[in-house]
Formats: C-alpha cells, structure tokens, sequence
C-alpha cells in the first residue's frame, strides 16, 4: 500500500509541474501588480512550484506560504465573486459546484489552490538549516577554561534573576492592553463573522501593522463576541496573558543566558579572567537591559551593555537580537579612546564578530 501511495504522489506531483508551469508568469493578470505583496506573493508560488519539484520544503515556510496565498487570494476576490468562499482550501469545490463557466481570474486561482494542496504533500518538519548561523555556545566551549564560562554563565543567570520577574509582568500587562484595544476595534468594526475578521486583518496589515497583535487572541476575542457575550472578557484573557507571558519570560531567559554566553565566551579563551561584575540591570518596555564589567589578570577590561531588540522577517516572523557595546575599554593597561566593536574582537584574538540574530 505505501509504495502505491508513493507512486500517486509521485504522479500527482509530476501532473502539478506541468499544470502550474508558468502560473507565475499569469500572476500579474490575476493580482494587482501594483499591490505591495505582489513580489512577495510571486515568489511564493514560485517556491511552492520548486518544493513539488524538489519533493520537499519545511513547514514553517509552507505555512507562511498558506497564510500569504490566503491573504492575497481574498483580497481579490471581491473583484470577480463576492460570494466565494474566503478560503483558497474550499475554493475547488466551490468551482465544481459552479453550474457557469468561470472567469479566468477564478480558474487562476483554483490553480493556486491546487498547487498549495499539492505541495503539503510534501511538507517536511522544522526549518531550513542556514549554513551562515552562528554555531551554538557548547560547540565554542573548550574545556581548559570552562571555569571562566562557568563564571560568566553565573553571572548571566544573576540578570536573569533580577529581572526575569519585572519583564514577565510588563509582558502580560502589554498582552492585556493590546486586548483591551482589539476588543473595542472588533466592536467599532461591527465585526460579526470570520469573513469580516479576515477582511479587517488584511486591510490593517496592509497598512504595515502587524496584526493580530498576539497569536490566538483574535480567536478569544471573536469567540467571545459570537457567543454574544457584550462586556470584555477581563478574566479570561487575563488568563491568556499570563500564559502567554510565562512562556516568552522562560524562552527568552534560555535565549539570552544562550546567546549572550556564545558571544562573550571567545573573550574568555585567550586571557585569564579575574572577575565579572554585573553593574546594571533594569527592564523597560518588556525589553531586559544589563551592563556587565570584565577584568583581567593582564590589566585588561571593559563594560559591555546587552539588550534585546526585537524584529520581524519578511515573512512577519518575529525573532530577538543580543546586540551588544562595549565601554571603558582597556586593553593591556592603556586606555582605548572610542574603539570599534571590530577593534575590540581583534584586540582579544577574535578575528570574526559573533552574529547575534537568533536564526
């Protein structure tokens, strides 16, 4: 049965190449080329069309495939057929139920349809590997001096513990207002089903802003208003927000003891360390600051400040980076006068600056 089954893929994924051959190149008259997705939206097909080929692509990159796709394909349809269905997942049954020919805009898209079921066949799990990313702090731990990571392992779990109970909190209070304004924005826009939620987040979105603020917390508001409940549901989504905000305090205390430890750890391989001092710590707009003080036995030092800065991709994935500064910095006894970060690395021996993008 299985070899049966590898057989049907293989021939239905072969029937899928042919059929969506150029269906990139007819992208422009079925979408607005004008539209800021558009690049976006013909390099996804283009992807899906590569990973049919190829027999594979990560899940992560099929589902944000599938959430673009969707977003595009509903933010058009109004042009051709108000009534068809929001999702690009019903839209082939709507087509074999259509008792009239459809436009081509339709058929276009139905194509698009297919091509996305097609190539959930073969999703695989996890995420490509990047071959640039930076090696993780145990594959960088010699021995011979693990005693000096150990210290500066202490003392990056000292700024964790200082601050880890103040960021959990401004976490969850940021979760609970930005609930508190997505209630009142559902209710403004008299929001009364999923066909009007999906419209409101397209058109938010397309304004630049990353919408729904928090995964899932349109499903809690929207439940609440179909379940016609009139007042705002402060226990529940209160909830919602510690949950959530425990989660994020625990991942990004692991990432930045983590990332914090590969970056400063080469400091520690080519001089003897006497001392690490943590000199500062104060949490501010859920975002951990720090500074930290290393002396050396060879009269070297210097204060670096760590923080996290937060981005998206262009995909709207949301990821953290451990930038760091160095200050005071003294180098075999003598003061350095404004050094670059570079200079700093290659004072100590580091040729190469460690990246900081949590890949």
């Amino acid at each position: 049965m299985l070899n049966r089954f590898i057989e049907t893929t293989n021939r239905l994924t072969d029937m899928i190449i042919a059929l969506h051959e150029s269906l990139a190149d007819s992208l422009s008259d079925n979408y607005p080329s004008e539209d800021r997705y558009y690049p976006r939206v013909k390099e996804v097909i283009q992807e899906l069309e590569q990973a049919i080929a190829d027999k594979q692509i990560y899940n992560v990159r099929w589902n944000n495939a599938k959430q673009l796709l969707n977003a595009a394909y509903y933010n058009v349809k109004k042009t051709f057929d108000p009534d068809a269905p929001s999702y690009l997942h019903q839209l082939a049954g709507f087509a074999r139920k259509s008792k009239s020919a459809l436009p081509p805009t339709v058929q276009f898209w139905v194509k698009v349809a297919d091509l996305l079921a097609a190539s959930k066949e073969v999703v695989v799990k996890g995420k490509k590997p990047n071959p640039n990313a930076a090696p993780k702090p145990d594959e960088v731990i010699d021995r011979n001096w693990s005693p000096a990571l150990d210290l500066l392992e202490q003392k990056l779990n000292e700024i964790i513990k200082k601050s880890i109970d103040e960021f959990e909190k401004q976490i969850r209070e940021d979760v609970e207002n930005r609930a508190t304004g997505y209630w009142e924005f559902l209710q403004d826009n008299n929001v009364k089903d999923r066909h009007d939620l999906l419209r409101m987040h397209v058109k938010v979105a397309s304004l630049g802003f990353n919408w729904p603020p928090y995964p899932n917390l349109s499903e809690y508001m929207f439940d609440y208003m179909q379940n016609k409940v009139e007042e705002y549901p402060e226990q529940k989504i209160g909830a919602y927000a510690q949950k959530y905000a425990s989660k994020v305090a625990k991942d990004s205390a692991e990432h930045f003891v983590s990332k914090n430890k590969y970056k400063m750890a080469a400091f520690l391989k080519n001089r003897q360390i006497e001392d690490i001092n943590v000199t500062s710590v104060k949490v501010s707009g859920g975002v951990i600051h720090s500074q930290m003080r290393f002396v050396f036995l060879d009269g070297s030092e210097f204060s670096v400040k760590n923080q996290m800065v937060y981005g998206y991709s262009k995909n709207g994935v949301s990821f953290v980076r451990y930038p760091t500064t160095f200050h005071d910095v003294v180098i075999d006894g003598k003061a350095l006068s404004g050094p670059s970060e570079l200079k700093i690395y290659k004072a100590f021996g580091i040729e190469q600056i460690p990246k900081d993008k949590d890949d």
